[in-house]
């Protein structure tokens, strides 16, 4: 069974973890392999966090499209 505490701790590793991957590539101009393998990101999880990334730059695009039709 799911415990919800365990949910909500896992969503924040993740969450710190992806902003930590993406303040690595940029403030260290690594790539996101780079950057994931310093932060030792097994390789299972990886698929996870590429998909998290490209779900966030497809919204900034879709802002961006936004902005700029307006």
């Amino acid at each position: 069974m799911c415990n919800l505490g365990e949910a909500i701790e896992q969503n924040g590793r993740r969450s710190a973890r992806l902003e930590d991957i993406q303040a690595i590539r940029k403030n260290l101009g690594y790539s996101l392999e780079q950057a994931m393998n310093l932060l030792n990101v097994p390789d299972d999880e990886r698929p996870e966090y590429l998909t998290l990334l490209q779900k966030q730059l497809e919204s900034l695009n879709d802002l961006i499209e936004c902005v700029q039709s307006a």
